[in-house]
């Protein structure tokens, strides 16, 4: 197995766990609505354009990896990534922190670890499809991002690219 699999498959396993437990979950994630809209559709990847996700992960260059309601946004060289997930509850990770994207709230999603760490963002509590999230992972070295940073970057860098 390369050093990228072994990297990105605890996060894809707590990616997939976390969904079977959020069917079960209930409740809003944020009670505020806001004038950001997701696309319709179902595509994460078209939620946060290649050198965005680059930016707000620090790092040079990102492979893209789309499947299905999430898409994988990894370092080309090094350990940063982050996962965005569209339109499911994540309610099952949620651990009640209020997180502040610049006007926009979100919730603190538990990660795998200290090296990993999420943000859920509810736009609108009465309608399941414009809501996502982010789960991000760092080295955990001096120099690299706190994970909870990455997420937050990643998810406000998907809401700079929507409309209003």
């Amino acid at each position: 197995m390369d050093g990228r699999l072994r990297r990105t498959a605890p996060l894809a396993a707590l990616v997939a766990g976390v969904f079977l437990l959020s069917a079960c979950g209930g409740g809003d994630a944020a009670s505020e609505e806001t004038s950001k809209r997701l696309p319709e559709g179902n595509d994460a990847c078209e939620l946060l354009e290649q050198g965005a996700a680059a930016t707000a992960l620090g790092v040079s260059d990102v492979e893209v990896t789309p499947s299905g309601f999430q898409c994988d946004f990894r370092a080309v060289d090094g350990f940063a990534g982050a996962n965005v997930i569209r339109g499911q509850a994540m309610d099952a990770m949620a651990t009640g922190e209020e997180v502040d994207l610049e006007g926009t709230p979100g919730t603190r999603l538990e990660g795998a670890g200290e090296s990993s760490c999420g943000v859920g963002v509810t736009l609108d509590p009465d309608d399941e499809a414009q809501q996502f999230a982010v789960i991000a992972n760092s080295d955990t070295s001096d120099d690299a991002k706190d994970p909870c940073t990455l997420s937050d970057d990643v998810a406000q860098a998907v809401l700079n690219g929507l409309p209003e």
